[in-house]
């Protein structure tokens, strides 16, 4: 039979990476070794070493990890899903947070310079090289202002639109496969979570849509004392930058370091959950990627959510 795949040698590495935590016996019975010549055979010697004493949930996720930023975000869909997948797994994916090599600086300040069309000593004063964070869709560098101020600058990787269009038709036909041989176990189509996620990392990739998002957030808790949100540098944003006050503060998961900086771990609770229920029934809009690695803590217990790429509304209805 003649594989649907355009990128074969795409579905070999995701065939291979499955394989390698164990994951034979799952993709024979999704029938996927009639599109591979010679079987899953000639990859039996790839499998991790002792991928027996990790749990399946474990094993899901070092292979997303594995597969690239496509997947990753995908998992990270996943871990919000408590409707869709088991409480231990929910657990397991949480930890997908993006911590992905840098790519090269280069690459970060060519993209800077093509789109605001300017040397990036004339943009910045000062432009760290070393990436401050990195994760499966941009990263992120200090810099300075030539006024002073101490900023963010988000950058998107190099091709990753393309990577990503890619990844997501082998998903889509994935889907078609698990969907002939399994459809009655299952309380989801496979396609429509796709579709779904397809919706939502378009979303994320476009970055003038994320500093409209942080603006909308601003003006919404410009008024309150508790919660902190950085400002959007535009002349120094495109679609694929975006320029922002620096802030610094302790991931709100860090419970060693909040307790040594005296923080009050009741208030930021309660002030989580304030902001939480604020966004959705005052203003019916909402941040809709909240795990750990985006929410910070400030000192005087404020809450200073971070990357705004994807959020969620609610009409009157």
């Amino acid at each position: 039979m003649k594989t649907p795949f355009k990128n074969i040698k795409r579905y070999r590495e995701i065939i291979q990476i499955l394989l390698k935590y164990g994951f034979d016996e799952i993709l024979d019975r999704y029938g996927l070794d009639k599109y591979l010549k010679g079987g899953f055979k000639i990859f039996s010697k790839t499998k991790v070493k002792d991928v027996e004493h990790l749990t399946i949930q474990e094993r899901v996720r070092k292979a997303l990890e594995d597969l690239g930023p496509t997947f990753v975000k995908f998992g990270q869909m996943l871990s919000i899903r408590p409707e869709i997948l088991p409480a231990k797994f929910i657990k397991e994916l949480q930890k997908l947070q993006d911590q992905v090599a840098p790519f090269p600086t280069d690459a970060a300040i060519s993209i800077i310079e093509e789109d605001l069309e300017q040397d990036i000593d004339t943009i910045f004063k000062e432009f760290e090289e070393e990436p401050h964070a990195a994760a499966s869709l941009a990263q992120v560098h200090r810099a300075q202002l030539h006024n002073g101020e101490q900023v963010i600058v988000k950058v998107q990787r190099p091709n990753i639109r393309s990577k990503i269009e890619s990844d997501l038709d082998l998903l889509y036909n994935m889907a078609k496969i698990i969907s002939r041989n399994i459809s009655s176990e299952l309380m989801y189509q496979p396609s429509e979570l796709i579709d779904e996620f397809k919706h939502w990392i378009k979303k994320e990739l476009n970055f003038n849509q994320e500093a409209r998002n942080i603006e909308r957030f601003k003006n919404h808790f410009k008024d309150n004392q508790d919660i902190r949100i950085h400002s959007v540098y535009w002349d120094y944003s495109s679609s694929r930058i975006i320029t922002m006050e620096y802030i610094d503060g302790i991931r709100i998961s860090d419970i060693e370091k909040i307790e040594e900086a005296g923080l009050d771990r009741k208030k930021i609770a309660r002030i989580g959950a304030e902001i939480t229920l604020t966004q959705i029934f005052d203003y019916g809009f909402f941040h809709g990627d909240p795990h750990p690695g985006n929410i910070l803590v400030l000192e005087g217990n404020l809450i200073a959510p971070m990357d705004f790429g994807l959020v969620g509304s609610l009409d009157k209805q």
